[in-house]
Parts: C-alpha cells; structure tokens; sequence
C-alpha cells in the first residue's frame, strides 16, 4: 500500500468517527469562524515540511472559513530562514455529517478533506501547498473564538 493510500484511508476512518461522535446539526457547529494551527504532522509547531526543495518551516497559520461557502487558509513562517507567507489556500467549502470538503482555487479546483470534531478540525492539507513532494500534511486547527 502506498502512503497516500495508507493516509487517505487513515484520514478516511478519523472523518467517519468524527461523524459518529457529532450531535447536532450542522448550524450548531458554528463554523463559519476563525481557525489556528496548533499542530501539523502530529507534532507542535514549528513544524519542519519534508520534502521540500527549500528550508520551510511553518510556525502559526490561520483558517477563515466564512458563511458564504468561501475559505482562505494562510500559513506563516520562514523559507530558508527568511519570514513570511510560506503558502496559501483560498476555496470553496462544504461539510456534511461533520466533514469538510475544501475545493482548492489554488489547486485548480482539487478536493481535500477534514474531519471536524468540537472545537477542532483535524485536515490532511495537501503539501504542493507548500512546495513539498509529501502528499498531505496532517494539521489541527482549533476555533479562535
């Protein structure tokens, strides 16, 4: 089995048991809202992108998921030791049963998942965001409010 397999599957069992835990319909998630990293690839930031042709390190990021349908994710950090917006996302986004759908702008109209869980979503974010040869970067972000 290859990785993107093993981590498509994997992130596929966490949004089914996230949409068995949810309660409540989607209005009560309140998720149009702000999100931040706190962690990505399982561990605290700063977070160190593998597979990279640069030196990426990502040490906070932002989610904005608004009512309308539309998103922009926007990551901080430095590349090659010099700060700044180290990638971005904006889209389009769904969710059903708990879990996210974001459709990529950035990404010529290419899909992810997340799987929302309380306060938190947990997303495998595709690492061409970040110039990274890895095919998802597990992220959790938790509500700013």
């Amino acid at each position: 089995m290859s990785l993107s397999s093993f981590a498509s599957r994997s992130f596929l069992a966490i949004a089914l048991a996230a949409a068995v835990v949810s309660c409540g319909g989607d209005s009560a998630l309140q998720i149009p809202n702000s999100w931040t990293l706190q962690t990505a690839g399982g561990a605290a930031l700063p977070f160190t992108v593998p597979g990279t042709e640069h030196d990426v390190v990502i040490t906070s990021a932002t989610a904005n998921i608004a009512d309308n349908g539309n998103y922009t994710m926007t990551y901080a950090g430095t590349t090659d030791g010099v700060a700044g917006t180290v990638g971005s996302d904006h889209g389009t986004w769904t969710i059903g049963s708990s879990t996210f759908v974001f459709r990529s702008a950035v990404l010529n109209g290419n899909t992810y998942i997340a799987a929302l869980v309380g306060s938190t979503f947990r997303s495998a974010v595709p690492g061409t965001l970040f110039g990274s040869s890895t095919p998802t970067i597990d992220m959790l972000f938790s509500s700013a409010q």
